[in-house]
C-alpha cells in the first residue's frame, strides 16, 4: 500500500505493479518489456544521477582540486601507483628509453623487484577468492572479499591484561603501504583516535564497572551510541563540522568564480573558469529543481544541499589523506533536515504519515543512505579529487579533461539505466547477483522508516539529545581545525576524528605504517627514505593488481556466462 499511495510522480516511482513484479522476477513467455512504463523514470534518474555526478567533477575542478592539490599539496596516497608509473614513463633518457624501464636507474630497479613482492604476496588471495576456505581468509588475506585483507583478533592474548582495550583489525595491505607515503601527523592522528576512543576510554569504563565485558558492540560501534557519552555522535558533528570549514578555506576559489562570472576571462590550466562556473551553478540548480519536483520543500532542498555538500567535502578530505574509507555512509545527513519539514507543517513530528512531502523526504533518505553510496565511489567528490590529482601531476590539459568527463556522463548514464532495464527484464532483477547492490541495505525499508511508518535517530536517542550532540560535535572539529590552522605544535588532523568511526578498522594499518616509515628513515635518512618508499609502495600495490583483470575474466567465465545461460529469458 505504501507503494501505492505514496503520492509521488509516475516519472519517479512507477505504479504499474505488474511491470515491476514482471521487472523483479523476469520476463514470462511471450511476454515484452513495458518501456512506456520507464521511460519517465529512465529520464528523470538521468538527469538526476548526471546532475549528481558532475556537481561532483565541477566542485573538485573550480574549488577542492585547486585548492587541496595545488595549494596545500594534500598526498591522495591511493594515486601514488598511477602517478609514479605514468610520471616515470614519461622521463626519457638520451636515447629515448623511459625511466620506468631503465634499470639501470636504482629506483626502478626498487620499483620492478616491489612489483614482483607484490604480485607474490597477492596470489594467495586470488586463490582463495576462486576456491574459498573460511579459515583460510585469515591466511591467505581474502577476508571480505578484500585482495590482501587480512582478519586480526589478538583479544584471546589481551584482554586479561586490557579488558575492553580493541585489538581486533582487518588488516589491508595496501592501505598500511600507501600511509607511509603519508605524512607523520596522518598516521598519528589515525593511532590516537584507536587509542583514545577503541582502547582508553573503553578499557577504563570496564575497569570501572560502568561496562561488563559483554556489553553489546564493546569493540565495535556500539559503545559510542550510548549514555553518558555517545562520542559517535561528536564524530558525526565534527564531520559537519569540518565540512564548513573547509568551505570558509575555498573562500578564494569561490571569489575567482564569481569574478569569472562578473566577466573576467580566467583560464586555469586550459579550464575557462568562467564556462566552468556557469555550468556549475546550473547543475545544482538542476539538483534543487529535481528534489523540489519530487515533493521536498524549497527550504527542506537547499538546506539539503548545503548540508550533503558540507559532508561530502569532509569525506573527500578523508580521500585526500587516506583513501575511501571514512565518512563514507552518509546516512547522517536526513537527520538534520527531516526536523525541517515537520517543522514548516509538511508532516507530522511522529509516525505516521503520509502524503507527498513525507514520501519524498523518505525518497531523499533512501537515495542517500547507505555505505556503498557516492562517498566511497569513484565518482564522488573523493574519487574525482583522486583523479585531479593524476591529471595534475601528469600536466593534463584539465578543461579537456572535464569536457571529456562531462559529455561521457551525459551520454552514458541514459544507456547504463537503459541496459539496466532490459538485464533486469531478460534476467529478473532478483537473480542479477547475490540480490544487486542496494538489496541488501533494504532501501525500501530505510525509506519507510523515515517518518512514514516508524522513525528513529542512531541510539534511540530524541531528536532534541541527538541534534545537540551533534552541534558540540560540529563546534569542536571547528576549534580543532582552528587551532590545527594556528599553532604549529597541534599536529592532531581533525579530520580523522570525524572519520573516527573508521578506527576500528584502521588502527593496524596506521601501526605498521609508522614502524615501516620509522626504519626507513632511521636506515636511509629522511631525503633517502622519502625517494626509495614511493617506488616500493607503488611497486608492491602495482604487482598486487596484476591480477585483477585475470580475476575479472574468471569471475564472467564462471558467474556472468553461467548466471545468463541459466536466467535468461
Amino acid at each position: 500500500p505504501y507503494y501505492l499511495e505514496s503520492g509521488l510522480p509516475d516519472w519517479l516511482v512507477p505504479k504499474d505493479v505488474d511491470a515491476v513484479i514482471t521487472m523483479w522476477h523476469g520476463l514470462s513467455a511471450g511476454q515484452g518489456i513495458p518501456w512506456g512504463v520507464w521511460i519517465g523514470p529512465i529520464t528523470a534518474y538521468s538527469i538526476f544521477f548526471i546532475a549528481q555526478i558532475l556537481i561532483f567533477a565541477y566542485t573538485v575542478y573550480l574549488l577542492t582540486g585547486p585548492q587541496w592539490v595545488e595549494m596545500e599539496r594534500v598526498v591522495y596516497p591511493n594515486t601514488a601507483p598511477t602517478v609514479y608509473q605514468i610520471v616515470t614513463w614519461g622521463k626519457r633518457d638520451e636515447q629515448g628509453k623511459s625511466q620506468l624501464f631503465n634499470l639501470r636507474v636504482t629506483t626502478t630497479k626498487i620499483f620492478w623487484i616491489c612489483v614482483i613482492i607484490g604480485l607474490l604476496i597477492s596470489m594467495p588471495s586470488y586463490g582463495n577468492i576462486i576456491a574459498p576456505f573460511y579459515w583460510m581468509q585469515y591466511l591467505y588475506g581474502g577476508y571480505g572479499g578484500g585482495l590482501c585483507m587480512f582478519r586480526i583478533n589478538l583479544h584471546p592474548f589481551t584482554q586479561h591484561v586490557l579488558p575492553g582495550w580493541l585489538f581486533s583489525s582487518t588488516f589491508y595491505l595496501g592501505s598500511a603501504l600507501w600511509l607511509v607515503l603519508c605524512p607523520w601527523s596522518t598516521i598519528i592522528s589515525m593511532i590516537a583516535v584507536w587509542f583514545v576512543f577503541r582502547g582508553l576510554l573503553p578499557f577504563i569504563l570496564v575497569k570501572a564497572g560502568i561496562f561488563p565485558m559483554t556489553t553489546p558492540g564493546l569493540w565495535g560501534w556500539g559503545l559510542g551510541w550510548q549514555k553518558p557519552f555517545p562520542y559517535m555522535i561528536l564524530f558525526i558533528g565534527a564531520a559537519y563540522g569540518l565540512g564548513f570549514w573547509y568551505i570558509w578555506q575555498l573562500r578564494g576559489r569561490f571569489k575567482v568564480i564569481f569574478e569569472a562570472l562578473k566577466g573576467k576571462t580566467i583560464i586555469h590550466r586550459g579550464l575557462n573558469v568562467r564556462y566552468a562556473s556557469m555550468i556549475y551553478a546550473l547543475l545544482i540548480v538542476i539538483w534543487l529543481i529535481w528534489w523540489i519536483v519530487v515533493g521536498l520543500h524549497p527550504v527542506q532542498a537547499i538546506l539539503g544541499f548545503i548540508v550533503y555538500m558540507a559532508w561530502c567535502l569532509a569525506a573527500g578530505r578523508v580521500w585526500a589523506e587516506n583513501g575511501p574509507w571514512g565518512l563514507e555512509c552518509t546516512s547522517p545527513c536526513w537527520q538534520i533536515i527531516w526536523p525541517v519539514g515537520a517543522g514548516l507543517g509538511l508532516y507530522n513530528w511522529m509516525p505516521p504519515n503520509t502524503g507527498r512531502y513525507a514520501y519524498a523526504m523518505a525518497v531523499c533518505r533512501a537515495a542517500y543512505d547507505s555505505c556503498l553510496s557516492w562517498n566511497n565511489d569513484p565518482c564522488s567528490l573523493g574519487g574525482t579529487g583522486a583523479m585531479y590529482k593524476v591529471l595534475y601531476e601528469n600536466k593534463v590539459h584539465l578543461g579537456k579533461a572535464l569536457s571529456i568527463f562531462t559529455i561521457f556522463v551525459i551520454i552514458m548514464i541514459p544507456i547504463y539505466l537503459v541496459i539496466d532495464v532490459y538485464l533486469s527484464y531478460h534476467m529478473g532483477y532478483v537473480n542479477l547477483g547475490p540480490q544487486g547492490t542496494l538489496t541488501p541495505w533494504n532501501h525500501a525499508s530505510i525509506a519507510l522508516d523515515s517518518g512514514i511508518r516508524s522513525l528513529s535517530y542512531p541510539g534511540g536517542f530524541d531528536l532534541n539529545y541527538y541534534l545537540t550532540w551533534v552541534l558540540a560535535g560540529a563546534v569542536l572539529g571547528v576549534v580543532m581545525a582552528w587551532m590545527r590552522a594556528t599553532f604549529a605544535w597541534f599536529i592532531f588532523n581533525p579530520i580523522f576524528f570525524a572519520a573516527a568511526g573508521s578506527a576500528i578498522w584502521w588502527w593496524l594499518q596506521a601501526v605498521v605504517a609508522a614502524i615501516i616509515k620509522l626504519v626507513l628513515t632511521r636506515a636511509l635518512g629522511a631525503r633517502r627514505a622519502e625517494e626509495v618508499i614511493l617506488p616500493v609502495v607503488a611497486g608492491v600495490l602495482t604487482g598486487a593488481g596484476l591480477l585483477y583483470l585475470i580475476g575479472g575474466i574468471y569471475a564472467w567465465v564462471n558467474g556472468v556466462i553461467p548466471n545468463v545461460t541459466i536466467n535468461w529469458r
